[in-house]
């Protein structure tokens, strides 16, 4: 037996003449409250959850916009962060994959979108990476949240300063960026669109360029002074805060991510697994 949606009143955070996906979503899903994966789409599911984590050596990424220069750094030269064996945090980065195919599938099944994990890359500016989804003229990230309260309103600065990154990354085919928030406990979700602001995209390029000039002279940030004290959230959930402190220059950093030992300030020794993306500068 099909069940029907009981007709409710629409609301007002699935409404308004921004939205761009909203629509082919609600229709479809009005058509199909049990929707299933169309056969078309079996082989490109199993790549989806099959497929490796993306390397970000030799690029920086979209979701890095506005956090620590000197740790876009090490990324982009690769050193290895820390590694965390945890299962509870193990199954929150799978929840977040599931999540990701979900709605990847809904909204080509739905028309929505015309491709999913659509690589972009400005060589110039070295920044790159997939947008989750894209359509003629726009691009789409998948959030998930646990408080999805202050997505109501507006989409959040850190992932405007993101979807200008990839806006970047795109050369210029993409102006508006799509966010999609879904509360991870109720599955509530609402969209919000971004466009193009200069006074954003100047700052998004500043840093860039900043980013840039770094790599191309070989010379590291300054460590920050909380960092340097070993204290605060941020030094705290930095993936590299083992061995911020003792990487002095450009060259330590270099044959850290190359060889995967490090010598640091104290008197202690790390051997780490080779990084085998690491191709030559």
């Amino acid at each position: 037996m099909t069940r029907r949606f009981q007709r409710v009143q629409m609301p007002k955070r699935l409404t308004g003449d921004d939205k761009v996906i909203t629509p082919y979503v609600l229709r479809y899903l009005e058509a199909n409250p049990d929707w299933r994966l169309e056969p078309q789409y079996a082989d490109l599911v199993v790549r989806l959850l099959s497929e490796e984590y993306q390397s970000r050596v030799r690029r920086f990424g979209g979701s890095s916009a506005n956090s620590c220069e000197r740790a876009q750094l090490f990324g982009y030269i690769g050193v290895p962060g820390e590694q965390i064996n945890d299962d509870m945090l193990s199954m929150v980065f799978t929840d977040g994959k599931y999540r990701h195919v979900r709605w990847q599938i809904l909204l080509l099944q739905s028309g929505a979108v015309t491709d999913v994990e659509y690589q972009l890359y400005n060589e110039v500016l070295r920044v790159g990476g997939k947008a989750d989804a894209i359509g003629e003229d726009f691009g789409v990230e998948i959030k998930g949240t646990r408080n999805i309260e202050p997505a109501w309103a507006d989409a959040r600065w850190q992932h405007k300063m993101q979807s200008h990154r990839y806006m970047l990354a795109s050369n210029g085919r993409f102006r508006r960026w799509v966010y999609i928030y879904e509360d991870k406990a109720t599955q509530e979700w609402v969209e919000h669109v971004t466009y193009w602001e200069d006074e954003v995209g100047e700052e998004v390029l500043g840093e860039l360029i900043r980013l840039n000039e770094a790599r191309k002279t070989k010379a590291l940030p300054v460590v920050k002074p909380r960092c340097e004290q070993r204290r605060g959230l941020e030094y705290e959930e930095c993936a590299y805060h083992q061995w911020c402190n003792g990487i002095t220059g450009w060259g330590q950093a270099l044959r850290f991510a190359k060889t995967g030992r490090i010598t640091l300030a104290k008197p202690e020794r790390r051997r780490l697994p080779r990084n085998p993306n690491i191709p030559p500068e």
